[in-house]
């Protein structure tokens, strides 16, 4: 492998963006058989840590490509309905709701979707999540102008990416209006510490001979790890020559503005970033 990978070797965006949609197609034939394999419970699978950031987010993906063209984004759209706070006329337990997200309901207009339980599990999750979002949600509609002069002044872009403006650091918000709800957004501006995805942690290695380098964690595997480092630099490291890798997954180097933006500017720069459905940053 030392032959292959250098201690620090500096590989460009596009080389590695082309392996990793080689790599993406293996995937996709694993995930087929994943989807097929037998689940547990959801309840026993939860125990007692909580909901799983990465399972909040296949639901989100599955909530927003399927349920939402009846009971749009928040949850709300068919009547007598709530989703997003917990209102259902035919569930009881989480169980409940995986088998209606699968089978349907007779005699209504929600059908049956031709999903694995673990989708559906995924489903409920995200509904759980959207529940305990509104009850913490404040957020008001905003100044979406106030809100992009808050997002240009605080210097976003140096770590987020919008159409072609803005670094790679950070997760991409082109098109993240459509991605997240307003009080999941609210939730990053202040705790943005919580609930990190796997594909957001940030990775810490020192070398041999004690350089300490931070960046976020592209991928790893037995032998190497790639990150990408402030610079937008992507560096491969062979773990043989490493003294200490450590991933970071309870942290992040975006700051808290709990306490640093009033519940007005809060609002602002949510509801900008609301707007942003694909359409680059002029």
């Amino acid at each position: 492998m030392a032959a292959i990978w250098a201690l620090r070797r500096s590989i460009s965006l596009s080389q590695y963006l082309s392996t990793a949609k080689r790599s993406k197609k293996r995937l996709y034939i694993i995930y087929a058989a994943l989807a097929v394999w037998p689940l547990a419970p959801l309840s026993a699978q939860r125990g007692n840590t909580g909901r799983d950031p990465h399972e909040v987010q296949t639901g989100s993906e599955v909530f927003n490509s399927i349920c939402t063209i009846c009971h749009g984004q928040e949850g709300n759209q068919v009547p007598g309905i709530d989703l997003a706070h917990g209102t259902f006329h035919f569930a009881k337990t989480d169980q409940d709701l995986i088998h209606i997200i699968r089978n349907g309901i007779p005699g209504t207009e929600m059908p049956a979707n031709n999903m694995s339980e673990a989708s559906a599990a995924a489903v409920v999750s995200y509904l759980h999540q959207m529940a305990a979002d509104n009850a913490d949600n404040t957020i008001t509609n905003g100044n979406p102008d106030h809100g992009k002069a808050l997002y240009q002044s605080l210097g976003c872009a140096k770590c987020h990416r919008m159409g072609e403006v803005g670094s790679r650091l950070g997760p991409d918000l082109t098109n993240i209006g459509n991605l997240r709800r307003s009080a999941v957004l609210e939730r990053k501006l202040l705790d943005p510490a919580k609930d990190i995805l796997p594909e957001n942690r940030f990775v810490t290695v020192v070398t041999q001979s004690g350089r300490t380098i931070t960046g976020r964690l592209m991928n790893q595997d037995t032998f190497t790890v790639l990150l990408m480092d402030p610079s937008e630099t992507l560096l491969s490291f062979d773990r043989a020559d490493l003294k200490q890798v450590t991933i970071e997954d309870k942290s992040t180097i975006m700051p808290s503005y709990q306490g640093k933006l009033s519940n007005q500017d809060v609002s602002d720069l949510v509801t900008y970033l609301k707007q942003q459905k694909g359409v680059p940053v002029q």
